[in-house]
């Protein structure tokens, strides 16, 4: 088994596609895709879990606008991993190898793209349904400066809707790929 050395600088960015929910017991399951294309699947669940190890990392929730400033979104924060705990989760996934070589390639993302989703609003439909769950896309971008990625949130639907602003979200969607709802 070959073991991949993942770094932030061949792993600049990585694209998320989930679903989860609470309702009627856990469900976590979805995949990664990496700056080469190579995908990753990953199902959490009490009765069936691909792992190597039991720990599967969660981002961290910060403010992105300090909480006295009233002109700001309630709901723009952005949440953070570290490098370490991207990288186990990717470990903890199972890479997808189709038959006939096929990838998705992610080249299609350019730091513009990545600024414009940065600073793009995100427009909240509130609560749509209950006991859906949520099926969310997400961007994972290495900060330099701070040593984390940021979880940029493309799109969210489910039990809440959430909507990235950003004129690329769709076609970054639809060129990678995305969990069947």
């Amino acid at each position: 088994m070959i073991k991949m050395e993942f770094t932030v600088h061949n792993q600049p960015f990585i694209y998320q596609s989930e679903f989860y929910s609470i309702a009627w017991g856990i469900k976590h399951y979805g995949f990664f895709i990496d700056p080469q294309g190579r995908k990753y699947n990953y199902r959490l669940s009490k009765d069936y879990r691909y792992a190597i190890s039991d720990k599967w990392n969660l981002c961290e929730t910060i403010d992105k606008v300090a909480p006295s400033d009233n002109t700001a979104y309630r709901h723009e924060e952005y949440e953070t991993i570290t490098p370490a705990d991207l990288f186990e989760n990717l470990l903890n996934s199972v890479e997808y190898k189709p038959w006939f070589g096929y990838k998705k390639k992610t080249n299609i993302i350019t730091k513009e793209m990545i600024a414009d989703l940065l600073q793009s609003p995100i427009e909240d439909h509130g609560d749509i349904a209950c006991d859906a769950g949520s099926f969310t896309n997400s961007l994972y971008v290495y900060d330099t400066e701070m040593g984390i990625y940021k979880r940029i949130l493309l799109s969210m639907d489910g039990d809440i809707k959430r909507v990235n602003q950003s004129i690329y979200m769709r076609n970054i969607i639809r060129s990678i790929g995305q969990i069947n709802q």
